[in-house]
């Protein structure tokens, strides 16, 4: 945890130094302040942020699979043209070839109706 959170701050803490050595004053309140103090009040703010990104591209990688593999699987159970090229594309293309699949194979195909019973009601006496 410790090495992530220097990751995720070093490229704030290299902004600061390049601010602080080019001689900038930092004010709080109208109040003139060591950069130090500065950079103290909002550590954690900018830390925050940066976890929050990783959690968020995290979670849209989590959905973007999971919809790529629901294009997959619907590719592979359902009679479409060129089956086996629409598998190689998805397979090979990622996220990019499952959303072309969505919109050229998937939303385009009509709904199938559900299958209804064949067996003839029975009549009771």
């Amino acid at each position: 945890m410790d090495q992530l959170m220097r990751v995720l701050v070093s490229p704030m803490i290299s902004g600061y130094r390049m601010i602080a050595a080019s001689g900038a004053v930092c004010k709080i309140n109208g109040e003139v302040v060591p950069c130090e103090k500065l950079w103290e009040g909002v550590k954690w703010l900018t830390t925050g942020a940066g976890i929050g990104v990783v959690v968020a591209v995290f979670a849209i990688g989590i959905v973007a699979f999971f919809f790529w593999f629901m294009m997959l699987v619907h590719a592979i159970k359902n009679p479409i043209e060129h089956k086996p090229i629409w598998i190689l594309v998805l397979l090979l293309t990622g996220l990019i070839g499952a959303i072309i699949y969505y919109f050229a194979v998937k939303r385009a195909s009509p709904l199938i109706p559900s299958p209804t019973s064949s067996i003839p009601p029975t009549i009771s006496n």
